[in-house]
């Protein structure tokens, strides 16, 4: 009599390996999901788990039942991530709305690919030989003494070191002064002097001046000095969260923006949800974000609450004083600016037509 729940093919490391690979993309790019909404964060800390729960069960106990129900889970995430890249998920604001996601989501979708085409494949090449006749069920693999291959370990850990390093090299933006601020609710405050900010009509501080030094967004210098690496923590940071989410006006519309101001080709966008939610610097919703001709993302702009002032970040990050006629109640308010383009006096200068001109300027023709 044969037994169907003793396997033999790839041996359980080579499926486990791969798995916590992609638990470790999952849980490495949590943070920026859970910046974006709580129930993308739940998806991604769920999936890891699953992914986790999976690996230490082909470990422990690969039998038949094991194998398949992984293959299946893991069928299941791939589709997940296919349906929010073409229609978007069930989830946070932008519900419903396409995701283009990044390479580390990309990499654990392809390794969920391979997991659940070579589950059944194991499965379906496996022998099924019953020693005792009393078709008891047996494990495979490591737990029934059978030693995998030096090929199969091998291929095991490239699998889980490149799934591993990926999933960290993409976690959020490490520990700088621009983390202890992120996604955060301000507290009014006063009118009054505060590092960081450029008032119009008043002289303008030492750290106005500092800002007008060019500092190209995702640069990836290693920086010393803390101003600095905040500084280019908050314009990689917008990079990866906005720009790939949002690269044209159409995609903002979609999300709920909304056309604010629109002079020679450069138009404004609003979103008036973001504007009254009292979040301060998301990079993953700016309050409002700027196009050239709807194709073009130029940069994004963060908006205080009126009557609150933007928390200090750092001497090239200052933030501006301009009326906001969309904020509740309309008034003066502090802005900040994160240009994503070559913009005259500076990733964080001021914005004023003659250096959105400038910036457009040098941008390559779009087709």
């Amino acid at each position: 009599m044969r037994n169907v729940d003793k396997l033999r093919g790839l041996p359980p490391l080579t499926l486990a390996a791969p798995a916590a690979g992609s638990a470790a993309i999952h849980f490495g790019v949590m943070p920026d999901h859970f910046a974006a909404s709580p129930g993308h964060g739940v998806l991604f800390a769920v999936a890891g788990c699953v992914q986790l729960a999976w690996a230490a069960a082909l470990l422990l106990r690969p039998t038949q039942p094991v194998v398949l129900t992984g293959g299946f889970v893991n069928l299941g995430l791939v589709v997940i991530w296919l349906v929010g890249r073409t229609a978007g998920l069930p989830l946070g604001p932008d519900a419903w709305t396409p995701d283009p996601g990044g390479a580390p989501e990309a990499l654990a979708a392809l390794l969920e690919t391979l997991l659940a085409a070579a589950a059944p494949a194991l499965v379906a090449y496996a022998s099924v030989a019953d020693d005792d006749g009393a078709g008891s069920r047996r494990p495979i693999g490591m737990l029934t003494g059978r030693i995998p291959s030096a090929g199969g370990v091998g291929a095991a850990v490239v699998a889980c070191l490149v799934a591993a390093a990926v999933g960290v090299s993409f976690t959020s933006w490490g520990t700088t002064a621009f983390d202890e601020i992120l996604v955060a609710r301000p507290a009014t405050a006063s009118p009054g002097p505060l590092a960081g900010h450029h008032h119009h009509g008043a002289a303008q501080p030492p750290a106005a001046a500092a800002a007008q030094e060019p500092l190209t967004p995702g640069a990836g210098v290693v920086a010393a000095d803390a101003a600095t690496s905040a500084a280019q923590a908050l314009a990689a940071a917008v990079r990866r969260e906005t720009a790939g989410r949002l690269p044209t006006a159409a995609d903002a519309e979609r999300a709920g923006y909304r056309v604010w101001t629109d002079n020679d080709g450069v138009q404004q966008l609003a979103n008036p949800a973001l504007l009254q939610d009292g979040l301060v610097l998301n990079p993953a919703q700016p309050e409002v974000l700027v196009y050239h001709e709807g194709k073009t993302l130029l940069g994004a702009v963060f908006v205080m609450p009126p009557g609150a002032r933007g928390p200090a970040i750092g001497s090239l990050t200052p933030w501006h004083s301009h009326t906001c006629p969309l904020c509740d109640p309309p008034g003066e308010t502090d802005m900040l600016h994160v240009w994503l383009v070559d913009y005259p006096g500076g990733g964080f200068a001021d914005i004023s037509g003659p250096a959105l001109q400038a910036a457009v300027a040098k941008l390559p023709p779009v087709s």
